[in-house]
């Protein structure tokens, strides 16, 4: 399982977040998948595959965060051309707006409505992140409420049917948060690093430091694991990043 976030044309020095994949290197990683027999799935062959019986193929699912304008100017179109689906994650409050979370780029334009509704026809499943990408554990429980089941509802009224899948913004999540997930109606829901099961589902980050090199360990079935071990040795993960580029 793979995240991306915003993607720039060309890389900037102002990303201190680093978040922000270049197209060109996007374009690298998703045709190195078409060219090396990877099968990116929609979300029932993943479910399939992960909670029922398992293809065997090379299998990745693809998705994207927060819903950024980028995503759709300059990844969708390699997707497109490449027949690939990918799963989108929408906080429904700020459709049409920008990416008031982000300290470095606030201002940074999230798809509106009509650019949302158009995905449908373009293999490109929408997901719930919360109602305006708020970090949940902590929240009272009219606010879970808010981020969950009327966020749900909100993408439904949208798009014409309610959304399947939901990711935790930033990754955050607990116990709390995710039953809440679940109550609202959510099939599976996906963090970052940490494992929860069906509803707190890990992802491998994909960022700007990323080359193929380091692209192709990502998706190494014991990627997330050494990732997790590795977190508690800051220098060593370094060293070994550092190794592998």
């Amino acid at each position: 399982m793979l995240v991306y976030h915003d993607l720039v044309a060309a890389a900037s020095d102002h990303d201190p977040a680093g978040r922000c994949v270049t197209s060109g290197m996007f374009e690298r990683q998703m045709r190195w998948l078409a060219r090396h027999g990877w099968h990116p799935l929609h979300l029932d062959a993943y479910l399939s595959c992960r909670f029922g019986v398992g293809s065997g193929r090379r299998a990745v699912l693809l998705t994207f965060d927060d819903a950024y304008r980028s995503t759709l100017e300059l990844g969708f179109p390699v997707l497109r051309d490449l027949a690939f689906p990918g799963l989108l994650f929408v906080p429904p409050a700020s459709i049409g707006k920008t990416a008031h979370w982000r300290h470095d780029s606030p201002d940074a334009p999230l798809l509106d409505a009509e650019q949302l509704r158009g995905l449908i026809e373009a293999r490109i499943e929408v997901g719930a992140h919360g109602m305006e990408h708020v970090c949940m554990p902590g929240l009272t429980d009219r606010e879970l409420l808010r981020n969950t089941r009327e966020a749900r509802e909100a993408l439904a009224d949208l798009l014409g049917r309610p959304p399947r899948a939901f990711a935790y913004p930033n990754g955050r999540f607990d116990a709390r948060v995710a039953a809440a997930v679940k109550r609202a109606g959510f099939i599976i829901a996906f963090s970052t690093t940490r494992d929860g099961g069906r509803f707190g589902v890990p992802r491998a980050d994909i960022g700007p430091s990323d080359t193929l090199r380091t692209f192709r360990v990502k998706l190494l079935p014991a990627y997330r694991s050494l990732s997790r071990v590795l977190e508690r040795y800051p220098t060593l993960r370094r060293r070994i990043r550092s190794a592998v580029r």
